[in-house]
Parts: structure tokens; sequence; C-alpha cells
């Protein structure tokens, strides 16, 4: 979602959606199965401005559990029904990360 918000598009190509035990991967099937099918040797690079968000997320987030926590507290995943997809757009948002 932050890479979102900053990029104007997915970095992972996940979904999320609103679980009762926080907002999880609603995609998990379909992208392990491409990351296991997935030729290491093609996969495209990082660009400097990904690598620049993932950074902010490290440095921010340094704890096992602090980027975990913070989701939990995030209201546009509090405020919806269970089975719901979390759309990127509402990543503006997001106000702990």
């Amino acid at each position: 979602m932050v890479g979102h918000r900053e990029l104007g598009r997915s970095m992972t190509g996940a979904t999320y959606a609103a679980l009762p035990m926080g907002p999880q991967l609603n995609n998990y099937g379909e992208l392990a199965a491409d990351i296991l099918q997935s030729d290491e040797e093609k996969a495209e690079s990082f660009t400097p401005e990904e690598k620049r968000i993932i950074e902010w997320v490290h440095e921010k987030f340094p704890g096992k559990t602090d980027a975990f926590n913070a989701l939990h507290r995030e209201v546009i995943w509090k405020n919806k029904r269970t089975g719901v997809i979390i759309p990127y757009i509402e990543s503006s948002e997001l106000t702990g990360m």
C-alpha cells in the first residue's frame, strides 16, 4: 500500500482483504505459484524509487512486529467488513505508514 501511495501502482501485485486478525494477503495462492515458477535470472531489479520505499519501510519499522502493529491500527482495515478487499486507492488514507 505504501508503494501504491508513492508510485501510483502496486510494487508486488498483492491484494489485501480485511480479515478478523488483520489485513491479509488475498491472492497468496496466485503469488506463491508465480514465485515458485519464476526464473530468478529473469527477475526484474527494483527501481531506485522502489528501493527507497523499501528502505523507508525498513527504517520506520525496524522491529519484527512494528509493521504488523501499525497495520492493525489502520482505520482503512478496521472499517471494512470481514473478507472485503482493501482497495489500493485508499492508500492515501494510511495514518501510520
